[in-house]
């Protein structure tokens, strides 16, 4: 990840969000990751989230993980995201790369 804090100068404090698609297109966030303090590599714990709160059941429906660098203002950082659905994870177990 790309050091975000203090104009290139510290650490960052990634988090990621999931989203699901909204059937006008728009997206609706569904989770928050914990924050991983100081940390450019960052390794977040297997977490279990319900299918329907996901896609509501459809696997097929695009979901977007978003990554940010935490700010205490609440003035998130994006660092990247990237757009899949649960069908591809489950099959591919590919990796992603941020955008």
């Amino acid at each position: 990840l790309t050091e975000k804090n203090f104009f290139g100068l510290g650490r960052s404090d990634p988090f990621y969000t999931i989203s699901k698609s909204r059937e006008d297109g728009g997206w609706v966030k569904v989770w928050d990751s914990e924050i991983i303090r100081g940390n450019l590599n960052p390794t977040w714990d297997a977490v279990g989230i319900p299918v329907q709160k996901i896609c509501n059941g459809d696997y097929d429906r695009p979901i977007q993980v978003a990554v940010y660098d935490y700010e205490s203002n609440g003035s998130h950082k994006l660092i990247g995201s990237f757009n899949t659905s649960l069908k591809s994870l489950q099959e591919k177990r590919e990796s992603f790369r941020l955008t």
